[in-house]
């Protein structure tokens, strides 16, 4: 099966360094993921994933928005608010999150261990936008700290770590993090998504190796 066209882009970015030419351009994708569009934003590249027909006439018409002096789609246009609100329409739309990402390890994790049936409001959120959700806590201290492990963007492998209040400050995060590396092989990128504010969160990723590659924005199109 052909890879998705982002999961190409992300894996030489991650592996690599090599990112997508900055050319001011939006180039359009069927999406990763059924009743899920959105849009994946480099360095001056934008990767807009939209369902339905003519998804370039809607592209269009919803960059039009920004008027005769708005920005080039590749340079932040397709991330405007006016324009992700256009694209969505009635659908719920996530937060724009800062995408970081890191080289599997390989190595079996030392601490994670497999949470079936855990009822936990961070799996529900993930579930929500990404396919084959596995929870995960740390065998040391269960109601410490959860880490999901999911199908996202393009189809890669997508962490997200919740620590306890009660537990913060103690470099679980960090630790656990580059544990999750360990749920990816040698030659394959990790994902993780984060909120540009979450200095807590983006400090413990970077410890544990992830890098920032691109910006993503998702919201719920209603089509399957």
């Amino acid at each position: 099966m052909t890879e998705h066209r982002l999961a190409v882009l992300l894996r030489d970015a991650v592996l690599r360094g090599s990112h997508p030419e900055d050319d001011g351009l939006a180039e359009l994708c069927e999406p990763w993921r059924a009743g899920v569009e959105g849009v994946v934003a480099f360095t001056g590249h934008a990767v807009v994933c939209l369902h339905g027909p003519e998804p370039a006439a809607r592209l269009d018409s919803a960059l039009a928005r920004l008027g005769p002096a708005g920005y080039e789609p590749g340079r932040g246009g397709a991330t405007d608010a006016r324009v992700v609100v256009a694209l969505a329409g009635a659908g719920r739309v996530d937060s724009l999150d800062l995408v970081l990402g890191a080289a599997g390890t390989g190595r079996a994790p030392e601490h994670l261990v497999d949470a079936k049936g855990l009822d936990h409001p961070r799996a529900h959120l993930a579930a929500s936008w990404r396919s084959d959700t596995q929870v995960l806590v740390d065998r040391r201290d269960p109601d410490a700290a959860l880490v999901t492990r999911s199908v996202g963007i393009g189809g890669l492998a997508e962490v997200s770590i919740e620590v306890a209040p009660a537990s913060r400050g103690r470099g679980r995060a960090r630790d656990l993090l580059g544990e999750a590396r360990g749920l990816v092989a040698v030659d394959d990128v990790v994902l993780a998504a984060v909120a540009p504010g979450n200095a807590a969160s983006l400090r413990a990723a970077w410890s544990a190796g992830f890098r920032p590659v691109a910006a993503v924005q998702l919201w719920s199109s209603g089509v399957a």
